[in-house]
């Protein structure tokens, strides 16, 4: 009995101590779980809130990146604008549910220690070719960010008040680009420019009784001195006369208002021969020209008089009338020279001769008949290389330019040397001038600063390509194109320095490169490319300066870029594998030209030609490549048609057709500042579409 009850009672002892070890195990298993729960809580939080961290940093680097990309300022400015700017957008997020309002911007990564639930902020300005920090082309934003967890189980678990920082860094840049930008080089792309229109004569009493050239500035409706648009015939295509050779000073001044009645050569009252006469000369090229004539024999410019008893001794082959109605236009005859070709190997007949009935000028020796001509209205036309509508003079590059007659006589080479002006017959003290070499070069790169809306285009060109190339590793394409496209560095448009209907003048190749993209590693194209729209900063030859003229062959330029970009093209891509691709396109019109080369009239009559880019657009949709459009408009008239042709919202509108993003931007002409930054302002769009993230 006795030991019944002993062994009871220790089963009794045996189940307690059971249920206590099973308390206690199950309290410490409760106790693990929980801290792995607790761990587990913590742990995710701690992957949210970097998560949550790494998209602010990300928000904020794409941010002021873009605002680093479109800004116009000095560049401490646009780095200190988008830094703030970045700041700005971390700052309307949160972090966990806690508002990040309080963010705070340190300035060295050692320093990122933020208190409980905060964060902070650390910016750097990268160098995407060297890596050098803070450098001159240190244009890739670099955002680093830090935010402190607090721990709520730290208390529980005697680790006290415990705080878990994470940190992210990201940097905000464009993807590898191969780009082209489009330019359009067509005549209406200088009519801002300022100009003169002169009318240069001889005067057998100048100089001190010896003679000498005079300049005045003809009373004419429109006036003699403003832009080449307010001074002569603008169509809605643009003003075909250039402030800079090729001139095509046929088109200009409407010297005897309707049906603007146009002449710049020489006439000669022949019913009174004691009257002074325009001058001009046979001669107006880079060699020293516009000679007067010597009574009789040779003449200081090498030209022989027909016969001494000429009245006033200048020959009759300097002697023209202008005709009573003048409604010939050269562009509408498939006869006259043609400034067009379609590679540089066709360089070598490019001019046409014009039928001898339809010059605007004839020599009256025979058909005069003793009838009065009036007197021609200008002989020269000058850029206002002072910028002003009136010219008040300018010294440049250590040339001194006080008068118009400075100008005229500089533009046409008579300022080279103390030789030249006395083959000129110039009066130098009236003139106020020394003549030294480089003259000439010096008035041409000031010139083309204030051919207007190009130098605007070129450097709002130049800045967008600079900011691109800083922030990414791009690989740039450039076509210039007038009546048709260039497709090779090298390649040139043929035309008259002053006129088809002044052949004296002679003819020169002017360029239209096309600059294509190279997959070569390290050859970006990016120097090639501003050396080609950056003017010269010394004095040597100006061959190189981008000059104006001709229609807009919008078709052919897009072609030349898709060709490149087009991995399914026929032509031979020329893009790099993975690369992002686009065109950039900046014309002030609408297409006027096929791809065939054929010129058409302003809209509605240029449907053609507007076919033949719209179909580009079509193409470039298929092959992912969006077209931005920067339309530069300058006549009111011509906007529903630009806006028709480079829409971004309707169809049939190029930027719409090749859509993958692409917009339609547009600037109105006001003055060069302002027109200038607003063509900045559009490019910055356009680098912001471009922008992505970089991790």
């Amino acid at each position: 009995m006795k030991n019944t009850k002993t062994a009871r009672k220790k089963a009794r002892v045996r189940d307690d101590q059971g249920q206590v070890a099973t308390a206690l195990n199950l309290f410490i298993g409760l106790l693990i779980v929980g801290a792995l729960a607790v761990f587990a809580f913590e742990l995710s939080r701690i992957l949210l809130a970097r998560e949550q961290l790494k998209s602010c940093v990300d928000i904020a680097a794409l941010a002021g990146e873009a605002t680093l990309l479109s800004s116009t300022q000095s560049f401490a400015t646009a780095q200190s604008n988008a830094k703030q700017t970045a700041l700005n957008m971390f700052r309307r997020n949160s972090i966990l549910g806690e508002p990040m309002t309080a963010v705070s911007e340190v300035a060295s990564p050692t320093m990122l220690s933020p208190s409980s639930g905060q964060a902070q902020i650390y910016f750097e300005f990268v160098d995407p070719v060297s890596g050098v920090i803070g450098g001159a082309n240190s244009n890739v934003l670099r955002v680093t960010g830090a935010y402190s967890y607090q721990i709520f189980g730290g208390s529980v678990y005697g680790l006290g008040n415990t705080v878990y920082t994470v940190a992210v860094a990201t940097k905000a840049s464009l993807p590898a680009l191969d780009m082209y930008v489009l330019m359009d080089i067509s005549a209406s792309m200088d009519d801002q420019t300022p100009v003169t229109w002169v009318l240069r004569k001889w005067d057998p009493t100048g100089n001190g009784g010896v003679g000498s050239p005079t300049y005045t500035i003809p009373t004419v409706t429109p006036p003699a001195q403003g832009t080449i648009f307010s001074g002569g015939c603008p169509s809605l295509t643009g003003h075909p006369a250039n402030g800079l050779e090729p001139q095509h000073l046929d088109t200009s001044q409407a010297a005897y208002a309707v049906p603007c009645e146009k002449c710049f050569s020489e006439i000669l009252n022949v019913t009174t021969p004691t009257d002074t006469d325009t001058l001009r000369g046979l001669s107006d090229n880079a060699a020293p020209g516009d000679a007067p004539i010597a009574s009789g024999g040779v003449t200081p410019g090498g030209l022989t008089t027909p016969a001494p008893s000429t009245p006033t001794g200048h020959p009759m082959s300097f002697k023209f009338r202008r005709k009573t109605i003048d409604n010939y236009d050269p562009l509408s005859d498939p006869t006259r020279l043609i400034a067009k070709q379609k590679s540089s190997a066709s360089k070598a007949k490019v001019l046409k001769a014009v039928k001898p009935d339809r010059l605007m000028w004839d020599a009256p020796a025979a058909a005069s008949g003793g009838a009065t001509y009036p007197e021609c209205t200008f002989t020269h036309m000058v850029v206002n290389i002072d910028g002003n509508p009136a010219y008040g003079g300018q010294t440049v590059m250590g040339y001194s330019y006080p008068g118009i007659g400075a100008l005229v006589e500089a533009s046409v080479g008579n300022l080279e040397s103390a030789g030249a002006a006395a083959t000129a017959w110039l009066d130098l003290g009236a003139l106020g001038v020394t003549p030294s070499a480089g003259y000439r070069d010096a008035y041409r790169i000031q010139a083309a600063s204030k051919i207007e809306p190009l130098y605007s285009v070129e450097q709002a060109v130049d800045g967008f390509l600079t900011k691109v190339r800083y922030t990414t590793d791009p690989h740039f394409g450039f076509v210039a194109f007038s009546n048709y496209a260039g497709n090779a560095p090298g390649e040139t448009f043929a035309d008259y320095r002053v006129s088809w209907a002044y052949p004296q003048g002679g003819t020169a190749n002017y360029p239209l490169p096309g600059i294509h993209i190279d997959p070569t590693v390290g050859n970006d194209n990016y120097n090639a490319i501003r050396s080609t729209i950056t003017l010269p900063t010394v004095v040597g030859p100006t061959t190189s300066l981008m000059a104006v003229g001709g229609g807009t062959n919008t078709g052919q330029a897009l072609l030349h870029a898709l060709n490149r970009l087009d991995p399914n093209s026929g032509a031979g891509p020329l893009t790099r594998n993975g690369a992002a691709r686009a065109v950039v396109l900046v014309t002030d019109g609408v297409p006027t030209y096929d791809l065939t080369g054929a010129g058409y009239p302003p809209p509605p009559a240029n449907g053609p030609a507007e076919t033949d880019a719209r179909a580009q657009a079509a193409a470039a949709k298929a092959a992912g490549i969006p077209i931005f459009v920067v339309g530069l408009t300058q006549d009111a008239s011509l906007v529903p048609d630009m806006d028709a042709i480079y829409s971004d919202t309707n169809p049939g509108g190029i930027a719409y057709d090749s859509g993958n993003g692409a917009k339609y931007y547009k600037v109105s002409w006001t003055n060069p500042t302002q027109t200038k930054q607003d063509l900045d302002a559009v490019f910055g769009n356009i680098a912001r579409q471009l922008v992505n993230l970089v991790r």
